[in-house]
């Protein structure tokens, strides 16, 4: 009443489970192989992948860090250099302004 044992199955039905695990075990392990083989090699090309986008940051950190320290001044001659330049743009102004009064005088 309860299970029936392998010996009463038909010759038939052994045949299917038997052709069943035939096919089934190759497939299965055969798609696990296949499965470890493609993470395997997934996980190998992001790790390129990330070394590589790493040098790429750290150079542009590095260019950056190069650009920011060059473009940094002693600030006592940034403002020398900025008197100077007010020092130039008011000779002009004075300049400018002598030819406009003469301009004025001749007219």
């Amino acid at each position: 009443m309860g299970m029936r044992n392998v010996n009463d199955s038909s010759i038939r039905t052994k045949l299917m489970t038997i052709c069943i695990l035939l096919v089934a075990i190759p497939v299965i392990v055969r798609g696990y192989a296949s499965y470890n083989a493609a993470k395997a090699g997934m996980n190998d090309e992001s790790d390129v992948m990330l070394q590589q986008q790493a040098l790429i940051v750290k150079g542009e950190v590095a260019s950056v860090s190069e650009e920011s320290s060059s473009s940094v001044q002693d600030p006592t001659s940034a403002i020398q250099e900025l008197t100077s330049e007010a020092q130039g743009l008011s000779d002009i102004a004075n300049e400018l302004a002598d030819e406009l009064n003469r301009f004025k005088v001749n007219a």
